[in-house]
């Protein structure tokens, strides 16, 4: 693996936006983007966008025109959410985008980025919010395989292993709402008891009695190694029993 800097596999751009008071400005065919909607994607690539802005618009402000499959890369509210540009496209000021050399693949980029999401949001500054400045993030260090054959090939595995954890989840979602269903129609609503069952209480099931928190609690020295478990409220967090620190008393206690 060989490390390079942000800024010496490709140009770094950061976006523009029109005066959103000037109708000429908007509405155009020139695809703007923002991060909002690079946090609503569901998919690596941006394919389309929210807002369009005029010819007149772009040559307006600062904005780069950035060419497919470029890195999108959100550097402000928030930092660190990327994407692939899968259509010419600018951004606006919240971005910083990577225009990549040949020898570098997009995929493997996207990936190492979207990996590295804490540590580049670390770098950020603010005082109202944090921002990552194209200083910094063109001297952000990404390790590359020799070959770009070898990048190409991590990035699809990579690909492929999303896209399967993605349909798993799918299927899982899919089959919790299979069960619901057919739990409220085997046994109805809980709550409505519209089946109209008979309703039972605990004490129908378990025999509950309180904890001895009197003469008789056991003291530190009764306590042993093992025998009979004994629980306290630090055994309870977060509605879950944990075993890590447990306590044993002996039978005659």
């Amino acid at each position: 693996m060989i490390k390079k800097k942000i800024k010496d596999i490709g140009t770094v751009y950061s976006g523009a936006t029109p005066k959103t008071n000037t109708d000429e400005y908007w509405n155009g065919n020139i695809a703007w983007v923002t991060p909002k909607e690079i946090n609503q994607l569901d998919t690596k690539y941006l394919k389309s966008t929210e807002r369009n802005i005029t010819e007149r618009g772009f040559k307006s402000c600062s904005a780069t025109m950035l060419p497919k499959g470029s890195i999108l890369f959100t550097s402000r509210a928030p930092i660190g959410l990327v994407a692939i540009a899968d259509i010419d496209v600018c951004t606006n000021q919240g971005f910083k985008s990577i225009v990549l050399n040949n020898k570098y693949s997009s995929l493997y980029v996207y990936y190492y980025l979207k990996n590295q999401y804490r540590q580049l949001n670390n770098l950020g500054t603010g005082t109202t919010f944090k921002e990552l400045s194209k200083s910094a993030f063109e001297k952000f260090e990404i390790p590359f395989p020799e070959k770009l054959v070898d990048q190409i090939r991590i990035g699809e595995v990579l690909s492929k292993t999303e896209n399967l954890i993605k349909q798993r989840k799918e299927s899982i979602d899919l089959l919790d709402k299979f069960l619901r269903s057919t739990f409220l129609d085997m046994f109805g609503d809980p709550l409505l008891n519209n089946k109209r069952w008979e309703k039972l209480t605990f004490d129908d099931f378990f025999k509950i009695e309180d904890g001895d928190r009197g003469k008789n609690y056991p003291s530190q020295n009764e306590l042993v190694n093992e025998g009979v478990l004994f629980l306290n409220t630090s055994n309870f967090k977060k509605n879950e029993l944990k075993f890590d620190k447990t306590n044993f008393i002996t039978l005659d206690k």
